[in-house]
């Protein structure tokens, strides 16, 4: 018997190129492959014709950010549990304006949010991008009296990448084990910036620390070399086009702790 449980609204937020689109993409391959049951479907039409879409577009060049809004829906479900998602494929710039009322009236209704930080894009930039439309959501529920329990998965995205990825080697044994490890690394990566914008702490301010959590994650994963060596699955050609270089075995890593965090579940 399955227990159907409410529509649960997530969030799915990042700037441009942030990789929101390819993290949708990549869920349902991730939940097939290491989800321990759950599996996660298009629960309507346009939403399955997107991830059979997406399933092509991952053996070919690799298509660029969001242009078009797409509202999307999901189940996430096993012989137990159903959990029905519901997201806007947004382009990043369209969550520029903190002001629009619409947007910020969808945020309020979300049970909580996967937000996408590029490791290789200034933190004061995106903090710039954050900080403002969070601050905007939380005046909005403070001002109707609606909760503040919302769920934060901070999210260090494109860990896959070589640069990215020697650092992190380099400096393993200067982070803590256990839950607070990923809170550091994000912390300690971005450190030599001005820890004023650091939007993460900002928000940790408003809506408690509690709520938040901190994950590193990779939409695409690793690809292992015929000579056992790891390196990342992207592939950049001369033109500056992108491809995966296994767009048809590809594994995504930890994809499934921010979705099940923001959705309120342990």
């Amino acid at each position: 018997m399955i227990n159907k449980v409410s529509s649960i609204q997530i969030g799915i937020l990042g700037g441009t190129s942030s990789g929101k689109t390819l993290y949708l993409a990549c869920l349902q391959r991730f939940f097939d492959n290491f989800g321990g049951g759950y599996r996660v479907v298009g629960a309507d039409n346009q939403s399955r014709d997107w991830l059979e879409q997406k399933k092509k577009e991952l053996q070919g060049p690799l298509p660029a950010g969001t242009s078009v809004e797409q509202n999307l829906n999901f189940v996430l479900g096993n012989n137990l549990k159903r959990i029905e998602i519901s997201v806007i494929d947004k382009s990043g710039k369209d969550f520029h304006n903190h002001h629009d009322e619409e947007l910020i009236n969808y945020l309020a209704d979300c049970a909580g949010f996967v937000i996408l930080v590029d490791p290789f894009t200034s933190l004061a930039n995106q903090s710039a991008f954050y900080r403002p439309l969070f601050e905007s959501l939380y005046m909005t529920l403070f001002n109707n009296e609606k909760t503040m329990d919302k769920r934060f998965s901070i999210c260090l995205t494109k860990i896959d990448d070589s640069k990215f990825w020697a650092w992190l080697n380099e400096n393993e044994n200067n982070f803590p084990k256990g839950a607070g490890k990923s809170n550091a690394i994000f912390r300690q990566w971005f450190s030599e910036e001005n820890p004023a914008d650091n939007f993460a702490g900002v928000l940790e301010n408003l809506f408690g620390a509690a709520h938040f959590r901190y994950h590193l994650i990779s939409s695409i994963g690793f690809f292992q070399r015929d000579d056992g060596s790891v390196s990342s699955n992207l592939i950049i050609l001369d033109d500056g086009s992108k491809r995966l270089w296994n767009g048809t075995h590809y594994t995504p890593v930890n994809l499934s702790d921010p979705i099940f965090w923001a959705a309120g579940s342990k």
